[in-house]
C-alpha cells in the first residue's frame, strides 16, 4: 500500500471506529441508578480497536468515541472524564497486547477494570460515595461483558485474516 494511501485507510479506519463508538452508546443506554450515567458497549469496539491497530488508536478511538457520546446524549458533565478514561483504557489494552505479549482475554478485562477504577472518582464527585460504590460494581459488569464481547470480535478476525492469508498463499 501506497504511503498516502495508508494515510487515508488509517484516517478513514479511526473515523469510522469513532463513529462506531459514538452510536453504540448513544442507542444502547442502560441507565444507572439516580441518573448517575449509563452502561453501555462502545468499550468493545475500542478494545478490538486496541488489539487490531495499537495502542494509540484505542486512545483515540475510545477517547473521541466516548466524548461524543457523552456530549449528544446530555451527559455533558462526563464528556472530559470520559475522553481521559476511555483513551487510557484504549492505550492500556493496546500497550499490553503489543508490549508485554499478555493474552487478549487479560488485556481486555484489565481495561475494563481500569475502565470502572476511574469512572469511581467522576460518580464520587456528583453523586457521592454510595452511589459511586453501586456503580462500580455496575461499571464493573460492563467492562468484563464489554472484554468478552471484544475478545469474540477478535478472534473471528483473527480467524478471517488467517483465511485470507491462507487462501493468498494458495493464489501465489
Amino acid at each position: 500500500m501506497k504511503t498516502r494511501n495508508k494515510k487515508v485507510f488509517y484516517i478513514s479506519i479511526h473515523a469510522m471506529g469513532i463513529a462506531l463508538c459514538t452510536v453504540i452508546t448513544l442507542f444502547i443506554q442502560i441507565p444507572l441508578a439516580g441518573g448517575a450515567g449509563y452502561l453501555n458497549f462502545s468499550d468493545a469496539i475500542l478494545l478490538v480497536f486496541s488489539a487490531l491497530f495499537g495502542p494509540y488508536s484505542g486512545m483515540v478511538v475510545g477517547g473521541l468515541g466516548a466524548l461524543a457520546a457523552d456530549l449528544l446524549s446530555g451527559y455533558v458533565q462526563y464528556a472530559p472524564f470520559s475522553l481521559v478514561i476511555k483513551a487510557l483504557e484504549g492505550l492500556l489494552v493496546g500497550y499490553l497486547l503489543k508490549k508485554n505479549k499478555i493474552p487478549a482475554i487479560l488485556s481486555f478485562l484489565c481495561g475494563g477494570v481500569l475502565m470502572a477504577l476511574c469512572y469511581f472518582i467522576p460518580d464520587k464527585i456528583y453523586f457521592g460515595i454510595k452511589t459511586a460504590s453501586y456503580n462500580l460494581i455496575w461499571n464493573g459488569l460492563q467492562g468484563i461483558t464489554n472484554a468478552i464481547l471484544a475478545y469474540l470480535a477478535y478472534l473471528s478476525v483473527q480467524k478471517i485474516k488467517k483465511t485470507k492469508e491462507k487462501e493468498e498463499k494458495e493464489i501465489s
